[in-house]
């Protein structure tokens, strides 16, 4: 800044031009603060702050099993369609940093098919800094083998991998093609799957897929699990069905 202040020094400003001059300062720093604002907003999700997107669906009070979701911004919540209530009971109770808030079920997936759901909460009862969040990314393009990932669930975000559908039987193939690795140590449905790399929503976990082994044991038929994955709602389906509140503005590359 050393420039700035010679500058200064150096041209003879009148009381009324010192006025305008240190109020045109003022309105451009003023403006330069809210643009660098406006820039940690937009990469938020890319650090620490990914923690607080998780929140936790519950359906029934008193519940002791409770789901997981992820907030995206703008009172929405986007969580798995088997961990709500039923279309006839679309009142849930959504846990955001330990406020229990009421929620409705706007839309509805199917656990066979786009196990997805999204859930509305007011946004003006949150705490300040959920309410002032930036609008979470979603992936523009879907996830590959090997390709790194962080599931994020309240208390819980732990490292894992995409890994190949295809170690598993055609049955499984067919059905279910998006799958991490870390099956204990990951959250579980309605979990959400980022990319390790920018930060933007990749999927949302749905369930848990084994695979087993059987075999004979005194007698007795046996079995041990062979194989063993997670699956998640990918973002190509989850851009699809939630396309009327994150158009195109929150999609990342």
């Amino acid at each position: 800044m050393p420039i700035m202040l010679t500058g200064g020094v150096a041209d003879p400003i009148g009381a009324g031009d010192r006025g305008r001059f240190a109020a045109r300062w003022c309105a451009f720093i003023v403006l330069l603060g809210f643009a660098i604002c406006l820039d940690c907003r937009a990469s938020a999700n890319e650090g620490g702050d990914i923690a607080r997107y998780a929140v936790e669906i519950v359906n029934q009070p008193g519940a002791t099993w409770r789901g997981n979701g992820i907030y995206l911004g703008q009172g929405l919540v986007l969580t798995a369609a088997h961990v709500v209530p039923g279309r006839r009971e679309p009142e849930t109770t959504v846990l955001v940093a330990g406020r229990q808030l009421p929620g409705i079920t706007i839309k509805y997936g199917d656990f066979e098919s786009v196990d997805l759901a999204i859930v509305k909460i007011d946004e003006t009862l949150l705490p300040y800094n959920i309410r002032h969040l930036p609008f979470l990314a979603v992936c523009a393009r879907d996830s590959q083998p090997g390709q790194p990932v962080v599931v994020v669930a309240p208390h819980n975000i732990a490292p894992s991998r995409i890994i190949s559908a295809e170690r598993f039987s055609p049955k499984i193939v067919s059905r279910f093609t998006t799958l991490i690795a870390d099956v204990d140590t990951t959250g579980n449905s309605g979990s959400g799957v980022f990319d390790a790399a920018s930060g933007c929503l990749l999927g949302i976990m749905s369930r848990k897929i084994e695979e087993f082994v059987y075999f004979q044991e005194n007698g007795a038929q046996m079995r041990r699990p062979r194989l063993r994955a997670k699956y998640f709602i990918t973002a190509s389906l989850i851009r699809e069905f939630a396309a009327p509140w994150i158009g195109t503005r929150y999609l990342r590359r």
